[in-house]
């Protein structure tokens, strides 16, 4: 990214040179998939929690102070700008169409979370810190994929959801689609791929280069 003398970023000349600019490509944006995790991996020693207004059935951990929904848009925005100076930067500079694919959900399985951590969170910094129960993690998910979501439909970008064959009968990433407990593996990719592939296969004419 580099400043642009309108204030906003751009992306290097050396990146658009390899995009290119010539209204005929297709792109599928994988920008920033886990800056939730980096307010909702771990539970947090003064515990918070939001009601999520598509699933406000959902419980609330005991205890925890409960935070306007807007406000955990606003704080999860702010984490995500980096990400979205990108994608902003990335749909001032290209013609033809951009898809935003979603980030995969949430895992279920605390235990699988906890022991099979990557190896960032093995330093003695993290040891003292216990993985935050499914359901928190899965609102900040989708906390997460608001944001990206408002922003692509403000800026004229698609957003392409998550495959729902990925998810358990609770919005879980299903055990077969998980590598770690931050990343889908390569049978879930096989799933994006395919909603790519239909994806194109709506738009004749459309160039797909990824």
């Amino acid at each position: 990214m580099v400043p642009a003398p309108d204030g906003e970023e751009s992306l290097h000349p050396s990146l658009l040179a390899c995009l290119g600019q010539d209204g005929e490509r297709r792109f599928f944006s994988q920008i920033g998939g886990n800056a939730h995790y980096f307010l909702g991996l771990f539970k947090h020693k003064k515990p918070f929690d939001f009601v999520l207004p598509e699933m406000p059935d959902m419980a609330l951990e005991d205890g925890a102070e409960i935070l306007p929904y807007e406000y955990m848009l606003e704080v999860m925005h702010e984490n995500c700008e980096p990400n979205l100076a990108v994608l902003r930067a990335l749909r001032r500079a290209l013609k033809g169409p951009i898809t935003h694919i979603e980030s995969p959900p949430a895992i279920g399985d605390n235990d699988y979370c906890q022991n099979n951590l990557p190896p960032v969170f093995s330093t003695e910094y993290y040891k003292a810190f216990t993985v935050a129960n499914p359901g928190f993690r899965k609102k900040m998910w989708r906390v997460h994929s608001e944001v990206f979501r408002r922003e692509c439909a403000r800026i004229g970008v698609d957003f392409l959801p998550c495959p729902v064959q990925s998810m358990d009968a609770q919005g879980f990433l299903r055990p077969e689609y998980y590598s770690d407990p931050l990343h889908g593996n390569g049978l879930y990719g096989e799933l994006v791929l395919k909603q790519i592939e239909d994806r194109l296969a709506q738009e004749p004419g459309e160039i797909f280069n990824g």
